[in-house]
């Protein structure tokens, strides 16, 4: 009787109540044949990539090795993904700046360009992300192909809890990370990226939340902000946060990534003119006010876009409509109540506040509203005068308001009176 190569043939032949690294050395012998190595892959990314477990010192160059030789499978080519993103996420693959390029000018041979992959295997340069970008090109209408590339491109630049895009954070990744930044913008990635945000209308959130996390650490570098919004990123990102208004991680990855392209110096007042975003940022804060971290986060891209102009300024004040929930500085009221002991938080708040004040036709436009900024400036210094971040800039606000903008509390608006008393509530 003649038993065919069949998954049955499969399931009963490879070891796997023997353990990894019985199924590894089976996996090296059975190399070449494709359905074995990818019942091998499936069964390692279910079973052994999980909850931050090690796995084994050769999965990752084994990996590699079926890549090398069943590039054709889309299937493999998304187990090992699964594979190489949970040894990433533990650390058994690390970022490393690639050996200095020969001297000579001839292309590299395939048989090189697989030693220098087979050489880099436990390591993240520019050898083993472009094997990785030029599948991902070949398969990436695959859907979950894509995902899973753009996942592993966040499991490499995006270590968890990092959501942080002050002065501070980005010296830290550009430090770590700047040795590839730009040849990872030279691979397949940005269009993986940007073919992700136009899944919008897709109904997969996942995708969309990888695009936008992974997209804004490369905006870190200036460059790659640059061809990002030539790619028009700003409009899909913008897209992607209408269409998904209630998704927070949607939302949070968005705020940081309109943060990231609206800080860049290759942003030009006509493209933020062109969409409404203050409504959409100020619908987010309104919705999310709750949440620290997105609204931390959103309220630093309101900064980043308001210092563009006074007339950004003005779009989000919303003169005439000051004590509306939607309007910036009702927000900052809002959020002050909600976030009173939240240093994070408040020290944004001053920056807004101050950015606000900084221009004499905002203070003519939103005149009625001063002395509840004043009252809140110098709640916030009386709370935290020996904290320098707080106190001391609360009180540099506080100094620059020109006399002429001193307002008898009798003369301010009821409504606007009420809203401060909430504060302390």
């Amino acid at each position: 009787l003649t038993i065919k190569f069949t998954d049955f043939f499969i399931s009963v032949n490879i070891p796997y109540d023997k353990g990894l690294s019985a199924v590894l050395r089976y996996l090296g012998d059975k190399i070449e044949h494709e359905n074995c190595v990818e019942g091998v892959l499936d069964w390692i990314a279910q079973t052994q990539c999980r909850n931050g477990a090690s796995t084994h010192p050769f999965l990752p160059l084994l990996t590699w090795k079926v890549f090398l030789v069943h590039n054709e499978n889309p299937k493999i080519f998304q187990y090992g993904l699964e594979i190489l993103i949970h040894c990433t996420s533990v650390g058994e693959m690390k970022i490393q700046a690639p050996d200095p390029p020969s001297s000579r000018a001839e292309q590299p041979t395939s048989q090189e360009i697989c030693d220098a992959v087979i050489n880099n295997s436990i390591y993240w340069n520019e050898n083993t992300l472009n094997l990785i970008s030029e599948l991902a090109r070949r398969h990436s209408e695959h859907l979950k192909v894509h995902e899973r590339a753009l996942a592993l491109l966040e499991a490499i630049f995006c270590p968890l809890r990092t959501n942080d895009l002050t002065q501070e954070a980005r010296l830290t990744y550009w430090s770590k990370y700047s040795l590839i930044y730009r040849s990872v913008f030279k691979m397949v990635y940005p269009e993986l990226i940007i073919r992700g945000l136009m899944k919008v209308h897709d109904g997969f959130p996942d995708i969309l939340r990888i695009a936008l996390s992974t997209m804004w650490k490369l905006c870190i570098d200036e460059e790659n902000s640059k061809k990002f919004l030539e790619m028009d990123a700003f409009k899909l990102v913008y897209d992607v946060m209408y269409y998904w208004p209630k998704h927070p991680e949607i939302i949070n990855q968005g705020a940081l990534s309109l943060t990231a392209l609206s800080s860049s110096r290759w942003m030009i007042e006509d493209i933020l003119m062109q969409y409404d975003i203050p409504t959409l940022l100020l619908n987010s804060l309104d919705t999310f006010c709750l949440y620290n971290e997105i609204c931390y986060n959103l309220f630093y891209t309101v900064g980043s876009i308001i210092n563009h102009s006074a007339e950004q300024v003005l779009r989000f004040v919303r003169p005439g409509a000051i004590m509306k929930e939607k309007n910036l500085i009702a927000l900052i009221l809002k959020a002050y109540s909600i976030h009173h002991d939240n240093d994070r938080i408040i020290g944004t708040l001053i920056k807004l506040i101050s950015t606000i004040m900084a221009d004499d036709a905002i203070l003519e436009a939103i005149f009625s509203a001063i002395p509840t900024l004043k009252a809140l400036l110098t709640e916030i210094y009386s709370r935290f005068h020996n904290c320098r971040e707080l106190g001391s800039a609360a009180q540099e606000v506080l100094q620059r308001i020109p006399v002429a903008y001193n307002i008898p509390m009798d003369a301010i608006e009821p409504d606007i009176l009420i809203d401060f008393k909430m504060l302390s509530i």
